[in-house]
């Protein structure tokens, strides 16, 4: 079972397949929206229509804007 949620900026969470994303930006103006980070690779994207599962996981219906960025 699954709700929808909108990820806290800063705040790190485990997707459903098991990889890390960092959220960069929430998206109180866009509920259920999140600018995420891979932590692995730094592919950073737009998360569309965000969801928790009860174990805590995540996951998203699509994700738009995607690039890598560089590291600092």
């Amino acid at each position: 079972m699954t709700q929808k949620f909108t990820p806290q900026a800063g705040q790190t969470y485990q997707n459903i397949s098991g990889l890390s994303y960092l959220c960069l930006d929430a998206g109180d103006y866009l509920p259920h929206k999140a600018l995420m980070q891979s932590l692995k690779s730094l592919w950073t994207f737009t998360a569309v229509d965000c969801r928790l599962y009860e174990d805590g996981r995540i996951d998203w219906a699509y994700s738009t804007g995607g690039f890598f960025a560089k590291e600092a």
